[in-house]
């Protein structure tokens, strides 16, 4: 046997292991950690932005049948990190200035209501489990590389949309919230926009306010980071279209 086929086999018999789920077997489990895998690939830049998805490449890869992968990029779908199109399959997301701008609208009105619904309910078994992945998105800063910064980033806030208790206002924040790390990853590594520690500070000073069950500061905090994180997010990708425009043939002088 060779050793890329012995490799395959050992990585699917490794996602079949992690949930109990006899290998060669089909589950939801192994569903669910194809789409965590390529979730992390996507997040982390291992893929680039509007790079296609090819279901063949990924079934030789993980050594699955395309059912099990066909699922994942259904679920990358529904979490706003994949595109689909007709004839011509799945892309990683790559979002236009206009529709991030769009998104932050939309961010800006359900995100301060879903840290208000959180700080209500908040107890003292979710402050633990937010202080613990508060100091881990700190480590990530002091790390300094976006690309392990914005996964724990979105575990935090994820965690914070399950304690609010409404999975409607949970699957829209993880599509918009999704998508806008996916696009702008790439910024944020070329261009440094962002302030890896000051940010892990911030979210810091959100979970305090959560965890004492101080809805408005919650929702303000939350508005502040938006803002923050937009408005140099927003000028740069203005940059990029406009010299997109110009490097393109018959493009404004």
């Amino acid at each position: 046997m060779s050793p890329r086929r012995r490799g395959v086999i050992a990585l699917r018999d490794q996602l079949s292991i992690r949930d109990g789920t006899a290998p060669g077997g089909v589950s939801a489990s192994l569903r669910r950690q194809l789409a965590d895998l390529l979730r992390q690939d996507i997040l982390t830049g291992a893929y680039a932005q509007g790079q296609r998805l090819i279901e063949r490449e990924l079934v030789g890869r993980f050594g699955v049948s395309s059912i099990p992968v066909r699922e994942a990029l259904q679920d990358l779908e529904a979490q706003g990190l994949v595109v689909k199109r007709p004839n011509a399959g799945c892309s990683v997301i790559n979002l236009t200035r206009d529709e991030i701008g769009k998104i932050i609208r939309l961010l800006l009105v359900l995100h301060p209501e879903v840290m208000r619904w959180a700080a209500d309910v908040c107890q003292p078994a979710h402050a633990v489990t937010l202080h613990t992945l508060a100091d881990q998105l700190e480590l990530a800063g002091e790390s300094g590389d976006v690309r392990i910064f914005f996964p724990a980033a979105l575990k935090l806030q994820q965690a914070i949309w399950g304690i609010a208790a409404n999975p409607w206002a949970a699957r829209t924040l993880e599509l918009t919230v999704g998508s806008i790390l996916a696009t702008s990853l790439r910024l944020a590594m070329e261009n440094g926009f962002v302030d890896l520690r000051a940010d892990a500070a911030k979210f810091r000073q959100l979970v305090v306010l959560v965890c004492l069950n101080d809805s408005p500061s919650a929702a303000a905090s939350i508005t502040a980071i938006i803002n923050d994180f937009a408005g140099p997010l927003l000028e740069l990708m203005g940059h990029r279209d406009t010299q997109g425009r110009r490097a393109a043939p018959g493009g404004d002088a």
